[in-house]
C-alpha cells in the first residue's frame, strides 16, 4: 500500500511540475499548439491553445491560433 502511495505521489507530483513548467514558458507549450495541429491532433491543439488563451487573454496570436484550430477541426 505504500508503494503504490509513493508511485502516485511521484506521478501527481511530476503532473503538477509539469503543468507549472507549461504555464512558465507559453511559447514552449505554444510550439506544442503547433505542432499538434501540424499532426491534426486537433482535439489537444485546443485544449493546450484554451490553457494559453485562458492565462494570457492579451495575446492575439493565441486567440488567433484558437480560431484557426478549431476551423481547422471543424473541416
Amino acid at each position: 500500500m505504500i508503494t503504490i502511495t509513493l508511485i502516485l505521489a511521484l506521478l501527481l507530483g511530476n503532473l503538477s511540475t509539469q503543468v507549472i513548467a507549461q504555464e512558465s514558458n507559453p511559447d514552449s507549450l505554444f510550439l506544442e499548439v503547433q505542432k499538434s495541429a501540424e499532426s491534426k491532433n486537433y482535439n489537444l491543439a485546443i485544449s493546450k491553445i484554451n490553457l494559453l488563451v485562458s492565462s494570457y487573454p492579451q495575446n492575439i496570436d493565441y486567440a488567433i491560433s484558437k480560431i484557426d484550430a478549431v476551423n481547422a477541426f471543424l473541416m
